[in-house]
């Protein structure tokens, strides 16, 4: 029974475990904080889109649907035609 409450059972120990509920805390808002913001501006762009269809007249909102989704189709577009940069590394 002892050898089962040791933390190196679940290999809690080590370079991959954090030294510190603070530190894991801290590595945690590092590693969820960007995409967490980008959520967030993406649901109040979104919204203020939607918003903004609503309020102006159909044949609008119809252009400015289909342009909004030119605008992205073309640009992911560009992004996949560049070819892959290559990795920074330590000169090897």
């Amino acid at each position: 029974a002892e050898r089962l409450s040791r933390s190196e059972l679940l290999g809690l120990e080590g370079e991959a475990w954090p030294s510190s509920p603070a530190a894991f805390t801290r590595e945690l808002m590092t590693a969820m904080g960007l995409p967490a913001v980008g959520a967030l501006v993406a649901a109040v762009i979104v919204g203020g889109f939607g918003w903004l269809l609503l309020e102006v007249p159909h044949e609008v909102g119809i252009w400015l649907f289909g342009g909004v989704a030119a605008v992205i189709l073309a640009v992911v577009t560009l992004l996949a035609a560049t070819p892959p940069r290559e990795p920074v590394g330590d000169g090897e």
